[in-house]
């Protein structure tokens, strides 16, 4: 959704009546952004500096795409920035990023820098996760995680 306009037209289709001016009322209390066109969420955590640390409230979800791949679900339009984030951080288990809109493909060096790489994930996010989060794993989807945690202990 690009404008407030278009969002009144698109709940006046589903039959709901409301104005723009309520729409902006709306957004603001629901602290809902518009960021590059468009209407985005507010991080869970707020955004700061452009390194790594600053721009994990845009971190939605991080996961493992096998044994050398790691996907990491952003906000919209997120993505190139946080796999920028990560470039400049110039962690040597990461050996490049793909980034997306709100996706990033990034791949690791080796099986090995996987587990290191989820490992430092673990660190930053226990550090500043969202409120009342003292753990990561609601981040990780559980296929990834378990995974990557198993293959940790067994090997």
């Amino acid at each position: 959704i690009g404008s407030q306009a278009e969002l009144v037209n698109l709940l006046k289709a589903l039959g709901i009546k409301t104005t723009q001016s309520s729409i902006s009322r709306d957004l603001q209390e629901l602290v809902i952004r518009r960021v590059n066109g468009r209407y985005v969420l507010k991080p869970w955590r707020e955004v700061g500096a452009g390194d790594f640390e600053g721009l994990l409230g845009l971190i939605q979800g991080v996961n493992a795409a096998g044994p050398y791949m790691v996907i990491i679900n952003t906000s919209p339009y997120a993505g190139r920035m946080v796999a920028e984030a990560i470039d400049n951080e110039s962690w040597p288990e990461v050996a490049g990023t793909l980034p997306g809109d709100s996706k990033i493909f990034l791949a690791t060096r080796s099986q090995e820098a996987q587990h290191a790489l989820f490992d430092r994930f673990r660190v930053y996010l226990k550090r500043s996760g969202p409120p009342g989060v003292d753990h990561i794993e609601e981040l990780y989807e559980k296929e990834g995680a378990e995974g990557a945690e198993e293959e940790r202990e067994e090997g």
